[in-house]
């Protein structure tokens, strides 16, 4: 990775689909989007359609500042001292075949690390193509910026960022991380039924506790109203332009939020 240059190019992989944006002009200038594939596939054929989404765009290869968002099916919340264990705690929640487990830790949060599952040879894939090491787990960004706010908040708050078929989850009680997953679904309602299972899963209070949705508008519309016939408080809200910022910038995650 060349640090020298301002041309940023941020990339998001995962077993369903795989985007590269850039921004060619340095701070201050828009991001433009390089390519964006989707597929549903069997894991052992993921990594061959990775490297066709990457090789069909040669702009990847010039010189840039990179960060490569890692965009697993399954993510769970781990305590750090399991480490050892997350193969076995993962096969519980991924019954798939031909996968790798990885855990990476949370910036500010040292009792949980986020334990996740790719199709075997995606990640080795992506460190061959991209000389960098800002690779990050999709959800890092969001937790950087919300772990502060919750802690002075205090309060349970589930927040729930739809983004295609994906949902990110991220809970809070009293300002102590609850929750960090990552789940893909195929309607809204699958959406809505989730995260209202890992509400009740928490123990939430649902007359006082708080559900706060963000992303695409089409998917929140379908699900915000299913939330609120069983939760109080459900409230739309917008993920800060300055996490896409981080997430696309390959910049410091603990500078860029301090």
């Amino acid at each position: 990775m060349n640090e020298s240059t301002d041309r940023r190019l941020t990339v998001e992989a995962g077993p369903a689909g795989f985007e590269a944006w850039i921004r060619p002009d340095g701070e201050g200038t828009a991001w433009q989007k390089l390519a964006a594939k989707q597929w549903r596939c069997e894991p052992q054929d993921c990594e061959k359609r990775l490297e066709d989404a990457v090789y069909d765009t040669p702009e990847l290869f010039d010189e840039n500042r990179v960060t490569v968002l890692l965009r697993p099916e399954y993510t769970q919340l781990i305590p750090a001292e399991l480490a050892d264990d997350a193969d076995e705690i993962m096969s519980r929640f991924d019954l798939s075949k031909g996968k790798e487990t990885f855990c990476d830790k949370i910036p500010g949060i040292d009792d949980y690390l986020l334990a996740y599952t790719l199709p075997s040879g995606m990640n080795g894939f992506l460190h061959r193509c991209f000389a960098t090491e800002d690779f990050r787990h999709a959800l890092t960004p969001l937790l950087g910026r919300l772990a502060p706010s919750a802690r002075s908040e205090g309060g349970e708050i589930l927040w729930a960022d739809l983004h295609g078929q994906n949902v990110d989850t991220v809970a809070f009680a009293d300002g102590s991380l609850r929750l960090a997953a990552s789940r893909s679904f195929r309607e809204p309602e699958d959406a809505a039924y989730a995260l209202l299972s890992a509400w009740r899963g928490l123990g939430f209070d649902a007359r006082k506790g708080e559900i706060r949705v963000s992303g695409d508008e089409q998917t929140r519309r379908a699900v915000v109203p299913v939330l609120r016939r069983f939760v109080s408080y459900v409230s739309v809200a917008v993920v800060p332009t300055r996490v896409k910022e981080i997430c696309r910038a390959g910049v410091s995650l603990a500078s860029a939020l301090s």
